[in-house]
């Protein structure tokens, strides 16, 4: 049957430094239990969380009580969950709801509301006390940020509004009514357009809780504010205002390139995505690639924490070593794809998110998207390199030597026949002397050849090797 749950508290009237328990039970149970998810809520607002595995998660909000270990949640036994805040806080006085779920049946109880009162030393119980969420409160230009602000020991009219102003930095002096639970008349004209389009609003949590909502944060809205409750008594007693302030963080530039845009099949490629300035630690970054449709496909992604998570799509490839991601100095994230395909050709972008929480706890990214780096991929029957086969080789060496050869025969051939004319001109002159010769030993056959002293009585040579002096002195 369905199971039931009551909250309750030792004491619920505190000052602040005291500790406080608030104790929440099952009832109308099995005797084995349940597989229980316990949540604490403060004002509606979500607390504390204890997860059937035994996992707790606190809000994280200003002064967080789970991060100092101001605040503590254990289980007592199969049915009741205690959470302690060892030393209270005007901030921590309210209604307190256990809201616990049955994970095997999805059923889910809430307890009644019970109220516990935290007020200052020497103030009566029915003075007033507005707390608002301390500063200084860091948020992302873009983001979306709560302001919270109570009031505790309210004893006026059952409608108690609540006021938000702001004192810029350029004008600290200077009041500017910004929005009111009484509604849109009370805004001043710099924000009343702001207001009007709910890019500013107040949530009423409860009688004595809101939250100031700025939708879309601007660089101009840094500032302190002020949360401002009018007397609703017949008397002032307290306190009736708190302040915080709100510092906003400029929105970084981020810058995408590829190391190379032209690729064949088979190829490397590396994307450098530059953040400046990266100065965040609860920041995350992930690399993106275009679809057809327009949408991105997650490739890679570097949460706060420094975990690395893999698309469903590239997470063979990053198992097989031909997917690096990295965070390296100064803003630096660097993506390498190896062994890249006709399908990785596209569009890329990095994406650098900033976390901010809201008032629930509840992580908030703003993102910057950076400019995209296109890669074109080509196919390697499209890559035609000049090159010649083995064969193509030895058949182009082949013709060469034959060329050569060829030619060193041409030349051998000229010379040759150049020494031969030479060779038979001289032949031929010593043929034509021989003959004149010849002709001239007949003509002159028995003639005797004198000198000028004495007529010595000479034979003529038979043969002549050339032309000569017919006489010998």
């Amino acid at each position: 049957g369905d199971f039931g749950v009551q909250v309750e508290a030792p004491t619920t009237d505190l000052t602040p430094g005291h500790p406080l328990e608030v104790i929440c039970s099952v009832t109308n149970t099995s005797p084995g239990g349940g597989q229980f998810r316990v949540v604490w809520l403060l004002g509606g607002t979500k607390m504390a969380v204890w997860e059937p595995s035994g996992v707790v998660t606190f809000r994280k909000e200003s002064g967080s009580a789970g991060e100092e270990g101001r605040l503590v949640m254990h289980r007592r036994d199969l049915t009741t969950w205690v959470l302690r805040i060892s030393q209270v806080r005007i901030e921590d006085g309210g209604s307190y709801v256990c809201e616990v779920t049955d994970e095997r049946s999805k059923k889910s109880q809430t307890s009644k509301p019970m109220s516990v009162e935290v007020k200052r030393p020497g103030l009566s119980q029915a003075q007033h006390e507005v707390t608002i969420e301390q500063g200084p409160i860091y948020r992302t230009v873009g983001s979306h940020i709560t302001i919270w602000c109570k009031v505790s020991g309210n004893e006026g009219a059952s409608n108690q509004e609540f006021e938000f102003s702001v004192r810029l930095p350029s004008d600290p002096e200077k009041e500017i009514k910004v929005v009111s639970t009484s509604g849109p008349g009370f805004s001043y004209a710099i924000y009343s357009g702001r207001v009007q389009s709910r890019d500013i609003y107040v949530e009423k949590v409860s009688r004595d809780h809101t939250i100031l909502h700025i939708v879309k944060l601007q660089e101009k809205d840094t500032g302190e504010y002020e949360c401002y409750t009018p007397n609703t008594a017949s008397t002032y007693l307290g306190t009736y205002s708190a302040k915080t302030n709100l510092t906003e963080l400029r929105a970084p530039q981020v810058s995408l390139t590829a190391v190379t845009s032209q690729l064949y099949e088979g190829d490397s490629v590396g994307f450098r995505c530059l953040v400046s300035p990266s100065s965040s630690s609860s920041a995350s970054l992930g690399w993106f690639r275009k679809v057809a449709s327009g949408d991105l496909t997650q490739i890679a992604s570097i949460l706060r924490d420094g975990r690395l998570v893999i698309g469903a799509d590239y997470k063979s490839r990053h198992d097989e070593g031909h997917l690096v991601a990295e965070k390296g100095d100064s803003g630096l994230f660097i993506l390498r794809l190896d062994d890249v395909t006709q399908s990785d050709k596209g569009e890329y972008v990095c994406r650098y998110s900033e976390g901010t929480q809201d008032e629930g706890g509840a992580w908030i990214d703003v993102n910057t998207d950076s400019n995209g780096a296109h890669i074109d991929v080509q196919r390697l029957s499209s890559y035609s390199p000049i090159c010649t086969s083995p064969s193509s080789f030895y058949l182009l060496l082949t013709f060469t030597i034959l060329f050569i050869i060829l030619a060193l025969a041409l030349i051998a051939l000229a010379l040759w026949r150049r020494r031969g004319s030479a060779g038979q001109r001289r032949t031929l002159d010593g043929l034509w002397s021989s003959v004149k010769m010849s002709e001239m030993e007949k003509e002159n056959e028995g003639q005797t050849c004198r000198t000028d002293d004495e007529m010595t009585p000479a034979t003529l040579p038979t043969t002549f090797s050339g032309e000569g002096n017919l006489y010998s002195s």
